[in-house]
């Protein structure tokens, strides 16, 4: 009876088990398709983030997505497949998300202090060239303007 009872314990408990599905091997592995996505998201916020400027155009999107492609070495269709693969699978679309915040999380200091960086540069930039509008005695008013006011 017991030798029954064990094995009907094991068909039950092999038949309740997901089978897990092979990855294809037209398909990315996880990790390299989540720094895939770390590279997608970041270029589809800086779209959002700036959606009235020229520079992103159709065209220069797609640029974006072209140069993300290259840098992994992969195309537009394995990485087409992949997405539909693991977005048809939402327990592993869930992982890799998760590393993707986890990696989006880990640069936003970095991204934070460059764009910091980069709006002290433009102040520095202007600050020699500012006029003082209260007074037409500043030194670096243009000539022309003396002249008209001599």
């Amino acid at each position: 009876m017991r030798i029954v009872a064990m094995l009907f314990s094991i068909i039950l408990f092999t038949a309740c088990t997901p089978e897990i599905e092979p990855r294809p091997a037209n398909v990315m592995d996880g990790p390299l398709f989540a720094r895939v996505m770390v590279d997608v998201q970041l270029l589809e916020a800086a779209k959002t983030q700036n959606p009235h400027r020229r520079e992103w155009s159709t065209e220069s999107l797609r640029s974006g997505y072209a140069l993300i492609f290259e840098k992994y070495g992969i195309n537009d269709s394995l990485f087409q497949r992949s997405f539909r693969f693991y977005q048809s699978r939402p327990d592993l679309m869930k992982l890799i998300y998760e590393e993707v915040l986890d990696s989006l999380n880990a640069l936003e200091p970095k991204i934070k202090q460059e764009f910091i960086d980069i709006q002290s540069a433009k102040v520095d930039s202007l600050e020699g060239t500012l006029v003082d509008s209260t007074t037409f005695n500043s030194p670096r008013m243009s000539d022309s303007i003396r002249a008209i006011l001599k």
